[in-house]
C-alpha cells in the first residue's frame, strides 16, 4: 500500500513492533465486526416497515398476522427464508425486497440449498437435511489416509490426553484447526452424532498432537461410512416438546462425570446438548 500511495507513510504507526495504518471507512465493508450488526439493523427496520414484528425468542425471526394467518420471515446474515400460506403474498414480498436490494436470487419449492446444506421439505411437517456435499469436500481436502469406516465417531479414549504425544507441525496444525471448524458447522445442522468428539477436539486446536490427529481421523472414517445419511426432523405436535436428560458419573480420567440431553418435537432430534 505504501508503495502505491507513498503519501501514507506519514500515517504509519508502530504497534507490537509492526508498522500499521489505521483507517476509517465511510461505507460498510464486508468482514468488519460491525458490518453484520449494521446490516441486521437495516434489514430488521425494513421488515418492520412492512408491519412485521420481531419474535421475542429469536431476533432473526419476524412474524405478522394476515387474515388470521401467521406469516414468518427468518434470516441468517443475507440468506432469507419466507414462510407464508399464500404464494401471492410471497411473490409480493420478493418484489418489494428486490426493489430495495436488487440482486436477489429467489428459490421456491420444496428443495433449497444454503451454505453447503441441501434442504428438502417433505410431507407430514418434516424435512431432510443433507450435508453430503460439505462432507465430501472435507474428506477430499484432508491430506492423510482415512481408515475404513468405523461404527462410531469416537472410542472410549476420546477425552484422554497423552502429554507425551508429539505435537503436529504447523501445516498439520492448520489442517486440524480448519477441519474442526468445518465440522462445527456440519455437526450443528447435519450430523449431531459427531458433536461429542468434535466439541472435545475443538479444545485442542491451539496445541494439537498426533493423538488428536488420529481422533480426528476416526471422526472422518465414521463420516465416510455415513456420508449419504440425511438428518430428518419434524413436528408431530406443535404443543408437544420432548426433552431427555442423562448423566454418567466418573467416566473421565479425572473422575468427572458427563451430562447430556436432547430436544425433540416428535420426529428426529432438534438439538443435542
Amino acid at each position: 500500500m505504501i508503495e502505491t500511495w507513498p503519501e501514507l507513510k506519514k500515517d504509519l504507526v508502530c504497534t507490537n513492533r509492526k508498522d500499521v495504518i489505521y483507517l476509517r471507512i465511510i461505507k460498510v465493508f464486508y468482514g468488519c465486526i460491525q458490518s453484520a450488526l449494521l446490516w441486521y439493523n437495516v434489514f430488521k427496520n425494513k421488515l418492520e416497515e412492512f408491519g412485521f414484528k420481531i419474535n421475542p425468542y429469536n431476533r432473526c425471526v419476524v412474524n405478522k398476522l394476515i387474515d388470521n394467518k401467521q406469516y414468518t420471515i427468518t434470516w441468517y446474515v443475507d440468506d432469507v427464508k419466507v414462510s407464508l400460506v399464500d404464494h401471492n403474498v410471497v411473490t409480493n414480498i420478493i418484489k418489494v425486497l428486490q426493489e430495495e436490494y436488487r440482486d436477489l436470487k429467489p428459490s421456491r419449492g420444496t428443495k433449497h440449498s444454503l451454505l453447503g446444506i441441501n434442504i428438502e421439505f417433505k410431507s407430514g411437517s418434516t424435512l431432510n437435511i443433507d450435508t453430503s456435499d460439505h462432507l465430501k469436500e472435507t474428506i477430499q481436502g484432508f491430506p492423510d489416509d482415512i481408515p475404513p469406516p468405523k461404527h462410531s465417531p469416537a472410542d472410549k479414549e476420546i477425552f484422554a490426553v497423552n502429554k507425551n504425544s508429539p505435537r503436529l507441525n504447523e501445516k498439520q496444525a492448520n489442517v486440524f484447526h480448519s477441519t474442526c471448524a468445518k465440522f462445527m458447522w456440519i455437526m450443528k445442522w447435519g450430523h449431531p452424532d459427531v458433536k461429542t468428539p468434535i466439541s472435545f477436539l475443538c479444545t485442542r486446536v491451539n496445541d494439537p498432537t498426533k493423538e488428536d490427529w488420529n481422533k480426528l481421523k476416526r471422526v472422518l472414517s465414521f463420516i465416510s461410512g455415513t456420508i449419504s445419511n440425511k438428518r430428518r426432523v419434524g413436528i408431530s405436535n406443535i404443543y408437544n416438546i420432548i426433552t431427555m436428560v442423562d448423566a454418567s458419573h466418573a467416566v473421565h480420567n479425572n473422575m468427572c462425570g458427563h451430562t447430556s440431553g436432547l430436544i425433540s418435537m416428535g420426529v428426529g432430534v432438534m438439538e443435542i446438548i
